[in-house]
């Protein structure tokens, strides 16, 4: 994770966890307990990355999913 500084403030900063702790084995449904929060950081995703997720996608390892954010972002 650490060569991907930068990707995960980023992204911690626009689902508003700009100071959780992360590592290789995070998820990003470690951060949400309900749907609702589920929505909401698909939402900020949206808002950050112009990406839509759907809740699939948060069942890939968090080092994953910012490689395809920054990779879908661009196109």
């Amino acid at each position: 994770m650490e060569k991907r500084a930068s990707q995960v403030a980023r992204l911690l900063k626009a689902i508003g966890h700009p100071e959780a702790w992360v590592s290789d084995e995070s998820w990003f449904s470690d951060f949400c307990t309900t749907q609702q929060e589920e929505r909401e950081l698909i939402a900020a995703v949206r808002r950050e990355y112009g990406v839509d997720l759907s809740e699939d996608d948060l069942d890939a390892p968090l080092w994953i999913l910012m490689d395809d954010l920054e990779r879908w972002s661009r196109t």
